[in-house]
């Protein structure tokens, strides 16, 4: 074997062990995350079929939807918030005054 052959070579084994490592750790993780989503959608469908039993037909039901973490997103469950206008304003009342303060 010649010195350029084993060089290549050692490049070669190098490669494969760094994809090893990297497989040994991603690999799981990716199990981790799908297992995670699976979960979720499961837990989005029971949400929706007590939301459908608990409400009468024709009835506004929530919309839910579930996006799972990732590396630089934060989130994670949303439902639609209520019509902000149909709260009753409680800002100015005096057993609402401390929440004027900062």
């Amino acid at each position: 074997m010649s010195r350029v052959d084993a060089f290549y070579e050692a490049r070669f084994i190098c490669f494969g062990i760094a994809i090893a490592i990297l497989m040994l750790f991603i690999g799981p993780h990716m199990v981790w995350k799908f297992m995670g989503q699976k979960r979720a959608t499961e837990l989005v469908k029971r949400w929706e079929a007590e939301d459908a039993r608990v409400h009468p037909p024709g009835s506004f039901l929530p919309v839910w939807s579930v996006r799972l973490a990732g590396y630089l997103s934060t989130h994670t469950v949303s439902r639609p918030s209520p019509n902000p206008l149909l709260l009753p304003n409680r800002v100015g009342r005096p057993e609402f005054t401390h929440l004027l303060r900062s």
